[in-house]
């Protein structure tokens, strides 16, 4: 018997990580060509997130990185909790770059300038406003 709970167990995480895990990976809304969301997710009560706060309202969005433009989307997890569970949010902050080929998870510095290097690695080319 204890056999067949290991199975169903093992079976389940073989799931998870090969059909649900992915499927939380796909864009999420409908993205245009050119066209990219950079999420910042965060809670007031969270002190990592009153610290990012200033670096990511420095980013200076939305602007084009080499032809993709990218809008900045704040969101507060503690109001929006519906659009933090859609996207699988379990900490904060939490940074994730939407695009039409799918969602990137940014696992870097919460600093203005490793925001923008991801930017730019995703995207390539220095920013340009507007």
């Amino acid at each position: 018997m204890w056999w067949q709970v290991l199975a169903l167990v093992a079976l389940g995480l073989i799931v998870y990580k090969f059909y649900w895990k992915p499927m939380l990976r796909a864009p999420v809304r409908e993205t245009l060509p050119n066209t990219a969301r950079l999420y910042f997710f965060y809670t007031d009560w969270c002190g990592f997130s009153k610290k990012a706060q200033p670096e990511w309202d420095s980013l200076d969005l939305p602007a084009t990185f080499g032809s993709t433009k990218v809008e900045g989307v704040k969101v507060d997890c503690e109001k929006e909790k519906a659009q933090c569970s859609t996207y699988g949010i379990e900490g904060y902050p939490t940074v994730k770059l939407e695009t039409s080929g799918g969602i990137q998870d940014y696992k870097g510095k919460m600093t203005k300038e490793a925001l923008l290097e991801f930017l730019r690695s995703s995207l390539g080319k220095e920013p340009t406003s507007g």
